[in-house]
């Protein structure tokens, strides 16, 4: 493979990361899924979010929840948080 070849994959692979990682990008205010990272954090998730002004819309998988609320009043540590388009949540 030539230089030039090697260069046109490694961009093109870049640009489909970039838009892949777009697409997981959490909105600032609207529908996200919360995914715990510790056993404290599950522990915790429901009770955080609706005291942190979140509607409950349903729960996700592996312990996650949707939810509809500020992104900047989620975010937590050990908590990730996706967007979570009504394209792909079944709620």
């Amino acid at each position: 493979m030539t230089f030039a070849r090697a260069l046109v994959f490694g961009q093109t692979g870049g640009i489909v990361l970039a838009l892949g990682a777009l697409a997981f990008q959490p909105p600032a205010h609207g529908r996200m899924m919360l995914i715990p990272m510790t056993a404290h954090a599950a522990a915790t998730l429901v009770p955080r979010a609706t005291g942190n002004g979140a509607a409950l819309i349903a729960r996700g998988p592996a312990g996650s929840l949707i939810v509809s609320g500020d992104r900047n009043r989620l975010q937590a540590a050990n908590i990730l948080i996706l967007a979570a388009p009504p394209a792909g949540c079944a709620a």
